[in-house]
């Protein structure tokens, strides 16, 4: 990505998400680095201090190998299902 680009993506999202706080968790996706456990701790979070919920945006981006993929990210869908809901 060229310069300019960078700059017009990091202008759209700066944008996007004007007024909100972003967390970003960056992980490898294995069983050691407790993913689950930090998206059960948003949602406690947003559950204790709901005048968070529309303010407060959440992601968490991952790599792993495949062999470790299937098993682990059935345990996050699962954590995911009720924050999404």
């Amino acid at each position: 990505m060229g310069t300019a680009q960078v700059r017009s993506h990091v202008a759209e999202l700066l944008n996007r998400y004007a007024g909100r706080k972003v967390m970003l968790g960056v992980d490898r996706l294995d069983m050691i680095k407790g993913i689950p456990q930090k998206l059960l701790a948003y949602e406690k979070f947003l559950e204790e201090h709901p005048e968070w919920r529309d303010k407060l945006l959440g992601n968490v981006l991952t790599s792993t190998s495949l062999r470790a993929h299937e098993a682990i990210s059935l345990n996050v869908d699962s954590t995911l299902l009720p924050l999404a809901g």
